[in-house]
Formats: structure tokens, C-alpha cells, sequence
């Protein structure tokens, strides 16, 4: 089954090439529809959000956000989770364009992207500072 797909949004303003989202939509019931952030693995120094190994789940009634971030080479940690709490927060701006329930959002990921999705749980509503990050000297 082929579902509508939307390649590279930028989930930031002034973002670099990194930073964007493929979208993968089901067919748009009457309902809002539950939301999953797939981050992907890669040891935080490689990775790409396509292809996205479970696009499958927008066949069940999921909108699948697969998100790109900024690796270790571009930029520090927490540079990683701001990203990707930047792309749940586009997510949220965007919900009705797209028929997303804003309160219906999971995280999840493989190797670095479930570490990061990890991440989420841990800081909930905790704001991460860019100067929380370790030094690299």
C-alpha cells in the first residue's frame, strides 16, 4: 500500500539541512489521529531519517514523523534533543493541517534515536540548556 508522504519539512525557521521531518500519512478518518516521532539510530555521528523503518504504522491510522537532527560532528549535546523537541513542538503548531492529535504524540527510536527518545521521558517539561553540554576538551 502506497501512503502519501512529505519529504524534508523544515521544523525550524532558520534550521540547517538536518533539521527536517518526512511525514507519513494514513487515509484522514473524521478523527484527530495519534502521532509517532521515529528517531533514528546512529551512534549520534551518522544516520538519516529515510527510510523510515516503520512508515508501515500510518496503514494502522498513525501520522509517522521521521526526523532528521544535527549529528555529534555539527553540533554538541543537548544539540540532538533540541532538535528533536523542536520537531515534536512543530508537530504540535501544525496538528490540524495535518490531523494530528497534539496530546497523542510518542517518541521512539533505535540505538542513538531511542537513547534520545530515552531522553524525552526523562526531561519531561525540564528545559535543556545549550550550556548543559559536556566539554569536549
Amino acid at each position: 500500500m502506497t501512503m502519501p508522504a512529505i519529504h524534508d519539512i523544515p521544523y525550524l525557521a532558520d534550521g540547517t539541512p538536518r533539521q527536517v521531518l518526512d511525514l507519513y500519512l494514513p487515509d484522514r478518518p473524521h478523527d484527530l489521529l495519534p502521532a509517532l516521532l521515529w528517531i533514528h539510530g546512529g551512534a549520534w555521528e551518522c544516520g538519516y531519517k529515510h527510510p523510515c523503518p516503520v512508515r508501515g504504522f500510518a496503514e494502522r491510522g498513525y501520522v509517522i514523523a521521521s526526523v532528521g537532527y544535527r549529528l555529534s560532528d555539527e553540533a554538541a549535546f543537548p544539540s540532538q534533543l533540541h532538535d528533536c523537541k523542536s520537531a515534536v513542538r512543530w508537530l504540535r503548531a501544525h496538528a490540524a493541517e495535518y490531523g494530528i492529535d497534539p496530546k497523542r504524540i510518542g517518541v521512539w527510536g533505535e540505538s542513538a534515536g531511542g537513547h534520545l527518545a530515552a531522553l524525552f521521558g526523562t526531561t519531561g517539561r525540564i528545559r535543556v540548556r545549550s550550556s548543559d553540554r559536556c566539554d569536549r576538551s
